[in-house]
């Protein structure tokens, strides 16, 4: 008996947790899908983890504040330092995604498109 209450403690916990994380990522899509703005964002390190994988941290500035966002990435040839490409909400500017990972490598090869011109 104890066993199976412990059981259904967990399975509750389970849920409510999953329900939990995808109302914050419901609410996370609905300020980004309205009233953003775009600003540059620096690739600040990777975070390793077993549970969740690599995480890349990218740090921004929005109106003199400084903030971080963590972002699953799958491959990139970004170093620490690059430019991105970041859109975050303008009523919360915490909420944010990285929307162009090449931001920086565009401008290099613009740039060397002049260069040989």
């Amino acid at each position: 008996m104890k066993n199976r209450d412990f059981l259904i403690g967990v399975i509750l916990l389970i849920v409510i947790g999953n329900a939990v994380g995808f109302l914050l990522d419901y609410l996370k899509e609905e300020k980004l899908n309205s009233n953003t703005n775009t600003t540059h964002g620096i690739y600040n390190r990777e975070i390793k983890s077993a549970y969740s994988g690599s995480v890349w941290v990218f740090d921004y500035v929005v109106d003199l504040n400084e903030y971080s966002i963590i972002e699953h990435v799958l491959k990139t040839n970004l170093q620490k330092g690059d430019t991105v490409l970041i859109e975050y909400s303008k009523e919360d500017p915490s909420v944010a995604r990285v929307i162009d990972f090449r931001y920086m490598q565009k401008f290099k090869a613009d740039k060397n498109k002049t260069e040989n011109n």
